[in-house]
């Protein structure tokens, strides 16, 4: 059944009964009836009836009545939908795109601006956060002052310039000095309740690196304010979990920098999970003072400082081997003296004395002859303990052995 122009006005739901090529061909004379006012309104109610995913499928029905009058008002109608649904497309990666450069078409926004309006109306915290995370830092100003002259009687503009302002605040946490996110003139606690999402968004996943940061750059007497602002304001989540942890390893750091370095191990808060964790802390911290830790901690017994090199071995500190300063410790750690026990000998040459010329030579030479007789008189003395018959033989046994010397 055909419509007439009057017909297409008073319907409800013009989508519906024109959503394919066929329809909008058999109808092209009635809708070409329209005033440019009645096509605009028709044109919008049908886009904002389409589903997002009948869209693709109803801009291809479109084309069928290219030359017609109603034709460019649809399709302006169309390409004005198409953005409205990037910005609330989770997935679509650079929603800024339409906003921005040479994409945007501001102009076109205006011609459809209630169009725009219905599409942004309740979602104008969602569109803001997505914008706030995926525009670069470089184009948001650009991207600002765009949505202020387009969506102006929207809270479109007011909700994008609070998102990005939450988004400088957050990078400041996630920076060399996270400290400032709490100094900052534009920091607002009530941001991160209202911009939950963004907040989640650019903070899960982040938190031990934030609280290593805060753990290192937060003076001493500010760290009990820092975790008071923590707890406040990410009451209850992993944040507050890791800056806690953080600063409580900080604490026991202090005590391995202090006079008695070995209370780092023996204190209550001492935990080798939360070294590891936050390993990325020591390198900052022992630089340049592993030797005279090292001397402190020498003085020890022996097994307690084998207990803490293996301590020191557990923790992986993330730094090359040259630079690990566990290791720089541990070889400062050994006594001087246990050094020297484990330093190789090596033996000196002994050299002859040389033989001496001198008239005393005679006299060492009777001295020598003089020990022989005395060892063999003592040999002889203990022979005697032997049978008579050994005792007898041994005087003829001295004459025989005379009497042949002589015989020569």
């Amino acid at each position: 059944m055909t419509h007439t122009s009057e017909d297409i006005k008073k319907l409800d739901d013009p989508y519906t009964e024109l959503n394919s090529s066929d329809q909008l061909v058999e109808h092209q004379e009635e809708l070409d009836k329209l005033s440019a006012k009645e096509m605009k309104k028709l044109a919008s109610k049908m886009m904002f009836s389409c589903p997002h995913s009948e869209l693709n499928n109803f801009g291809h029905a479109i084309k069928a009545i290219k030359g017609s009058t109603f034709h460019p008002v649809l399709y302006q109608a169309y390409e004005v939908t198409q953005r409205m649904h990037t910005l609330l497309n989770p997935e679509h990666p650079r929603p800024h795109d339409f906003l921005t450069g040479q994409e945007f078409n501001g102009d076109l926004f205006n011609e459809f601006t209630k169009l725009s309006l219905k599409f942004i109306k309740g979602n104008e915290t969602i569109i803001a956060t997505r914008l706030a995370l995926t525009t670069p830092e470089e184009q948001r100003s650009e991207l600002s002052k765009n949505v202020r002259n387009t969506f102006r009687d929207s809270e479109l503009p007011s909700k994008i310039g609070a998102a990005f302002t939450l988004r400088r605040s957050i990078d400041l946490l996630l920076g060399d000095k996270p400290e400032d996110f709490f100094t900052s003139k534009e920091f607002n606690a009530d941001l991160l309740n209202e911009f939950e999402e963004l907040s989640s968004a650019l903070l899960n996943g982040n938190e031990t690196a934030v609280a290593t940061r805060l753990a290192l750059t937060t003076p001493k007497e500010g760290r009990s304010n820092v975790s008071r602002n923590i707890r406040s304001l990410f009451s209850d989540s992993e944040m507050t979990t890791r800056v806690g942890a953080a600063f409580t390893l900080r604490r026991n750091i202090d005590l391995l920098l202090g006079d008695k370095p070995e209370d780092f191990f023996t204190s209550e808060e001492f935990n080798i999970d939360l070294c590891n964790e936050f390993s990325m802390m020591f390198p900052p911290l022992l630089e340049g003072r592993e030797q005279a830790i090292g001397e402190k901690l020498s003085t020890l017994d022996h097994s307690v400082r084998h207990k803490i090199a293996r301590n020191f071995e557990t923790i992986n500190c993330q730094a090359h081997d040259k630079a690990n300063p566990f290791k720089l410790i541990s070889a400062a750690m050994t006594p001087k003296v246990e050094e020297e026990r484990t330093a190789v000998v090596v033996p000196q040459e002994v050299k002859p004395e040389p033989i001496t010329t001198s008239s005393n030579n005679r006299y060492s030479f009777s001295s020598e002859l003089r020990a022989r007789k005395e060892k063999t008189a003592a040999i002889t003395t203990t022979e005697g303990l032997e049978s008579d018959d050994d005792i007898e033989e041994e005087p003829s046994s001295c004459i025989s052995s005379l009497c042949g010397f002589l015989g020569k």
